[in-house]
């Protein structure tokens, strides 16, 4: 099954000129609505149908899934550490390493944030199926970490409760 804001491996279906259309073992049905635009650069090998590709797809404008080779510094329901670009009307954009930054919205941040700041963050999937940040990140964090007593960790806050006290992140992953 494709799914978006997830690495993966696809298969080459059909080659053009801007890139690759790519489809999945089990959802041959979608061959050609997953395109790879190589990112606006022309692909540094040429592929042939046999070839696989391991890859982010990603959802763009109109609903038309999309794929890149390029890492990104965040997957679906993950955490990572990402730079606030730039601060709108409608949220912060963040740098998560592709050529279009994402998105996070107000109500999906804990406090306000500035450009050039750092904050931890997870990709979601928002209601309008779109991929989005949110720093509420306590249900992303993983919950068992390979840690034992009296290990020395590095840990982030990553939110603060007159209520509770201090929330934080060992190695901006597990929950502590």
């Amino acid at each position: 099954m494709i799914k978006p804001g997830e690495s993966q491996e696809l298969r080459v279906v059909k080659m053009v000129t801007f890139g690759v259309y790519l489809a999945d073992e089990e959802d041959t049905q979608k061959a050609g609505e997953i395109e790879n635009r190589t990112d606006g650069r022309k692909a540094n090998r040429k592929a042939d149908r046999e070839d696989n590709h391991i890859g982010t797809v990603l959802l763009p404008k109109r609903d038309r899934l999309i794929s890149t080779m390029v890492q990104p510094k965040v997957t679906l329901y993950h955490t990572g550490l990402l730079t606030v670009k730039q601060v709108t009307r409608i949220g912060a954009f963040l740098d998560w390493g592709l050529p279009k930054d994402l998105l996070l919205p107000f109500y999906e941040q804990t406090r306000k944030v500035g450009e050039g700041e750092e904050v931890l963050v997870s990709l979601y999937l928002d209601k309008s199926n779109r991929l989005a940040a949110t720093m509420n990140v306590y249900p992303y964090l993983r919950k068992h970490s390979p840690y034992q007593v009296g290990d020395v960790v590095k840990g982030r806050i990553y939110q603060t409760s007159d209520n509770f006290g201090v929330f934080v992140a060992v190695d901006d992953m597990f929950s502590a």
